[in-house]
């Protein structure tokens, strides 16, 4: 399948974040190439040194091939392993070492391979598909089944980086083998957290369970880190002064759209929501009521949406795509499979208190099959939110959903929705990594092939969301505007719900999906109080 804004890849996911990358590493080697920050200060003087006897320039930095990359990886870090070996006596019965593996002719085997494009063993950078104790490997790799290499302590990280500066600028190969970010990284993820029982290369590095790896040439990595809203809280905020700045605008003859732009673009929703307060307490009077009598069209949709309280707003617009004839599937999707637990319960209860109707209800009133199952799992709120990563349970999960759906015939809906609407996102992560490894095949693949219609559509949600959510939502976006027309209603929902959120995310995400900003398209494709007003809390 191909994703907006990537190119087919045969076989390769084009989503922003799948453990997959596109064949073509021409850029990724220029990305290499570039100098790095962590290497120490010996490492620097030692990388001087045999400069200056190799007669090669310190800012000298040649591309070099994966295959090479990989392997020199496993030489510094097989010297390295030795001495950390004899220092703590590791058993080598319980585990083959990096020093013997490389030893081993399976390197043949390695070149030869990792040559061939993305071979076997480097998917993506997977440093040889090492996966914690168990040593999983990719298919086709079974001479190296079960291997399990030696993680280094973490405060003798840094002789890693001297060794590798030391060893690749001889080499005539100056740029680091992994990207440069992913080291230091992984070292605070770890000690930020505490992680223990790792000792296999790819959790130190980034892959499973440390850092999301940097982003490859036409795929951005997943947004793992921490998400901003392009409206913040205004500082010397006054209720009293922001209503009184509204009441002049909406008095008199016509209206002052400028005033009220100014105003709603630069508050949060709690801000707007005092605002309403001090406004009806001065003047008596309901400053909804009045915005809809001066206002009209999508500006007026658009400045109502702001007004509302988050939760009401998405359990209005639930009931809104429910109510009378024909049923908006879309919208149940994007707001049931892509909330958190609070804020579904959050949504539930108001759909009950304001609308006086049972949300579950009207969905299997409104909807039928395996999708009404699967929304009324959404709904129930009880997706496992444990940010700790099972991997060995996501190594099951990905074996279950093969053999529900790629290995037999026909499909088993149930074991989907299982999954999929209860494990948390970051554990789902994991099993779509694990099970591109066992099925040769991404999981959104595999839905595309399994299921159809809206079911199809909110699982691949659920599985966008755990891979990269601001591109889910920046895909919604694009689609909003794209070819003749717009949806308005979608493109004022996503802009009012994420603006507090992850918006800065999605705009950045647009950009690198689309090759164009969220700010041109949405000035293209609108005019006039309501361009101003989009244009205003998505930012230049």
């Amino acid at each position: 399948m191909s994703y907006p804004g990537y190119p087919p890849s045969d076989g390769y996911p084009a989503f922003p974040g799948y453990p997959l990358v596109s064949k073509d590493d021409s850029q990724q080697k220029e990305q290499l190439s570039s100098k790095g920050p962590g290497v120490p200060v010996a490492a620097k003087s030692n990388v001087a040194q045999h400069c200056k006897s190799s007669g090669r320039k310190a800012n000298d930095t040649p591309g070099f091939s994966k295959s090479t990359s990989a392997i020199l990886c496993l030489v510094v870090a097989s010297q390295y392993n030795k001495d950390i070996d004899k220092e703590d006596h590791v058993q080598q019965d319980r585990s083959l070492s990096i020093h013997q593996l490389v030893s081993m002719p399976i390197l043949l085997f390695l070149e030869d391979s990792l040559q061939q494009e993305e071979g076997p063993i480097l998917q993506h950078h997977r440093m040889l598909g090492f996966q914690g104790q168990q040593g999983i490997l990719p298919q086709g790799a079974t001479p190296l089944q079960g291997a399990s290499l030696e993680l280094p302590r973490l405060e003798e990280c840094h002789l890693i980086l001297e060794a590798l500066a030391f060893l690749y600028l001889p080499l005539g190969l100056a740029s680091v083998a992994i990207h440069s970010s992913l080291l230091p990284k992984a070292m605070l993820e770890v000690d930020q957290h505490n992680f223990q029982g790792r000792n296999s290369v790819t959790d130190y590095v980034g892959f499973p369970g440390g850092q999301v790896p940097s982003p490859m040439p036409g795929m951005p990595a997943a947004m793992v880190q921490c998400t901003q809203g392009t409206i913040q809280a205004a500082p010397n905020f006054d209720a009293g002064r922001d209503a009184e700045i509204l009441r002049k605008a909406m008095k008199g003859f016509g209206t002052d759209e400028q005033a009220i732009i100014n105003v709603v673009a630069n508050r949060s929703n709690d801000q707007r929501q005092q605002i309403k307060t001090a406004f009806k307490t001065m003047y008596g009077k309901d400053l909804i009521k009045d915005l809809k009598s001066e206002l009209s069209g999508n500006v007026e949709e658009l400045i109502l949406a702001l007004f509302m309280p988050r939760t009401y707003y998405d359990a209005w617009s639930l009931r809104h795509a429910m109510k009378g004839a024909g049923t908006q599937e879309s919208v149940l999707i994007e707001i049931l499979c892509t909330r958190t637990n609070q804020e579904i319960r959050e949504i539930v209860n108001c759909y009950k208190s304001e609308f006086g109707r049972d949300i579950e209800q009207d969905i299997r009133s409104d909807t039928s099959g395996h999708f009404e199952r699967l929304l009324v799992s959404m709904c129930q709120g009880n997706r496992d939110e444990n940010q700790t990563v099972d991997y060995q349970k996501a190594q099951e999960d990905a074996q279950r959903l093969y053999q529900a759906g790629e290995g037999r015939l026909g499909t088993d809906e149930s074991c989907f929705n299982m999954v999929l609407a209860s494990r948390s996102f970051p554990q789902l992560k994991a099993t779509v990594e694990a099970y591109s490894r066992i099925a040769n095949r991404d999981l959104l693949s595999s839905i595309d092939r399994e299921f159809s219609g809206n079911v199809e559509r909110g699982l691949k949600t659920i599985v966008q969301c755990a891979l990269n959510r601001p591109a889910f939502f920046a895909e919604r976006l694009y689609y909003s505007m794209k070819g003749a027309g717009t949806d308005d209603s979608t493109l004022i929902r996503i802009v009012v719900t994420r603006s507090e959120i992850d918006l800065v995310q999605i705009k950045q995400m647009f950009t690198q999906m689309y090759q164009k900003t969220l700010a041109t398209m949405i000035a293209s494709d609108t005019s006039g109080d309501y361009r101003q007003l989009l244009l205003a809390i998505v930012g230049q």
